[in-house]
């Protein structure tokens, strides 16, 4: 539910890590890292070089998307997470990283990078806030999270292959250099969610009014992503299989709440701004 474009903006901060980290120098200190391993399995140079190309390739593949959803949850927080579970009902990771697919890396491992590296610490906090559907909803879809992420098939599908098990003990060395770099460019805008807000904005949901706005005051567009993906949680995600026709109708009629509420909010912001905080 719109979510999305918090990992296409993301892109453009991928793109500067390739262009500032990934460049010329590195690669060539990473070839020649993995040259000894390489030697192990493939006799002449020629070949050795050309099997590390596949393993960066791989890699690459891992931060073009991964770096992206780090971007998308900074800010916007776990919506972005919660988009994913709710698409990996319908994706189906069964072949390791290559061309044939575009060198995406498994969705379930994108998930487990944001759930191990962010989403567990706000649900420590969360559950030191007060009740309400928005704390019930997070805890119980930390229970399932946890659950479905216990099962580390998508690490045993990466670690298969051997191109794909190099890339992924690259990864797994770079990963907090990737996380700084994330932070170092969002800092000041880094999206922190406030449960009561959230609450108040479900509520507008049900009643089938944009959550845009508490009070006057214009919200930010993490709190209508996060609001927006609770409420699906905790009133309509079951309805999937047991009664489609009402699920696509309730998912389309949220989808245009939070799209009405993002431009409302928008609009609102800006005229705020031009008028010096002075509406009458």
């Amino acid at each position: 539910m719109h979510t999305v474009i918090g990992h296409e903006i993301g892109h453009f901060y991928q793109q500067t890590y390739f262009l500032e980290i990934l460049a010329q120098d590195w690669e060539a200190r990473t070839v020649n890292e993995l040259l000894p391993t390489l030697s192990t399995r493939y006799q002449t140079l020629d070949e050795q070089l050309l099997q590390a190309q596949e393993i960066l390739k791989i890699y690459r593949g891992m931060v073009r998307e991964i770096l992206p959803d780090v971007i998308g949850y900074l800010l916007f927080g776990p919506s972005i997470l919660f988009a994913h579970y709710c698409f990996s009902s319908w994706m189906n990771d069964k072949i390791p990283p290559s061309v044939q697919s575009n060198y995406y890396p498994p969705l379930k491992m994108r998930m487990r990078i944001l759930y191990e590296n962010y989403f567990q610490k706000d649900v420590l906090a969360i559950k030191k806030s007060r009740g309400g559907i928005f704390k019930k909803t997070i805890l119980n879809l930390d229970t399932n999270l946890d659950k479905y992420l216990q099962i580390q098939d998508d690490i045993s599908l990466l670690n298969s292959n051997f191109h794909s098990a190099e890339a992924l003990k690259i990864f797994n060395r770079t990963l907090q250099d990737i996380i700084k770099f994330c932070k170092s460019k969002i800092d000041k805008n880094i999206y922190k969610f406030n449960p009561r807000i959230i609450n108040e904005l479900i509520n507008r949901i049900d009643d089938n009014i944009p959550p845009n706005e508490i009070q006057a005051k214009p919200i930010k567009l993490g709190d209508i992503f996060l609001s927006g993906w609770i409420y699906y949680f905790h009133s309509l995600d079951d309805e999937i299989f047991s009664n489609g026709d009402n699920y696509i109708i309730r998912y389309d009629i949220i989808s245009k709440l939070l799209l009405k509420a993002s431009n409302l909010a928008f609009i609102h912001t800006l005229y705020k701004e031009r008028s010096g905080g002075n509406i009458k």
